[in-house]
């Protein structure tokens, strides 16, 4: 992949906010959209307090939710370690001819 397609991939993770997740099961496509706080770091053993700390970070006005909510498996809100096998980009501005842009991890 280009390091230029690369560091645009990295400044839109970090900038943007939301994004959509797909996945399949027994051939029945799902996707969601999701918020998100972006790591580059490798995601083992990362606790919940790491993860609810990036995304506070990422969005300052967030409501502080307590780590015992967290754990709560009846709270509707929870924080996931996502690692994509691949990336989908639709870029009109920097690849007007082919703007989607696809990258396989």
């Amino acid at each position: 992949m280009p390091a230029d397609l690369r560091k645009l991939v990295v400044d839109y993770l970090n900038e943007a906010k939301l994004m959509q997740i797909a996945t399949a099961k027994n051939n029945r496509p799902w996707v969601a959209s999701v918020w998100y706080a972006h790591d580059d770091r490798e995601c083992s053993g990362k606790t919940l307090e790491k993860a609810r700390n990036l995304y506070l970070k990422k969005y300052s006005g967030a409501e502080k939710i307590p780590m015992e909510k967290l754990r709560d498996p009846v709270f509707a809100a929870a924080f996931y370690a996502v690692r994509p096998r691949s990336f989908v980009l639709f870029d009109e501005v920097n690849f007007p001819n082919e703007p989607r842009q696809e990258i396989n991890l």
